[in-house]
């Protein structure tokens, strides 16, 4: 801005000078005006140039923040006219990267709080495939390897009637399942429908009735 300015203002005190001295020194005033479009025309090329790498990185920067890379940071420039702009995108960036951090230090939380949960968590997507399953839910599923990326439907057929029974009723029920020793093993279930990222899914909660009975017994036992 202060480039057109000052270039403005010696356009105008050339224009003068030819309009008063034109007469008497002509060819001098042609050359200095010939100088002076010569150096405008070089000064203002050098200055779009600057300005086109600087917006050229700011869009990069921002797409870097569509691609969720949020480490990008902006340099300040040594003419000011758009450090305010740059200030702002890195304020941005930092607080963007904060926040990250936040929710990737929950997300690590949840997940050991999840997997330390006798309970059975099981997440389904709207595609029908296992997304998410704590530690509990491949033991009771008795699967040496984790069931995430199966096909829930898939799975859910190799399972024993009742289960399926429970597994397929929308809220709460009660099932009782007998193990190969013949012991018996009641199971609640809850099948819920959830919304992440705008698209359903379907969440399941399963824990053994006996566990429940047995803490309550041992709390009546200390009273």
């Amino acid at each position: 801005m202060r480039l057109i300015i000052c270039l403005g203002l010696l356009h105008a005190g050339l224009m003068l000078a030819v309009y008063f001295l034109a007469a008497q020194h002509s060819i001098y005033i042609s050359v200095v005006l010939l100088v002076s479009l010569i150096g405008s025309f070089v000064l203002l090329k050098k200055q779009y140039k600057r300005q086109k790498i600087i917006l050229q990185s700011i869009e990069h920067g921002l797409q870097s923040l569509c691609d969720n890379d949020f480490s990008v940071s902006l340099r300040q420039q040594k003419h000011g006219g758009y450090n305010g702009l740059i200030e702002a995108f890195n304020q941005t960036s930092e607080k963007l990267r904060q926040e990250r951090q936040r929710l990737y230090q929950r997300e690590m939380m949840l997940d050991k709080v999840l997997n330390a949960s006798p309970m059975v968590t099981i997440l389904v997507d709207h595609r029908d495939t296992v997304i998410f399953t704590n530690n509990s839910a491949q033991q009771a599923f008795e699967l040496n390897d984790s069931i995430v990326g199966c096909q829930w439907s898939a799975l859910v057929e190799s399972l024993a009637p009742e289960f399926q029974h429970a597994l397929h009723h929308q809220g709460e029920s009660i099932f009782t399942l007998t193990d190969r020793q013949g012991t018996q093993q009641a199971w609640h279930v809850t099948s819920s429908n959830v919304t992440i990222h705008q698209a359903a899914h379907r969440l399941f909660l399963l824990k053994t009735i006996t566990q429940e009975l047995s803490k309550q017994e041992v709390v009546l036992w200390k009273k």
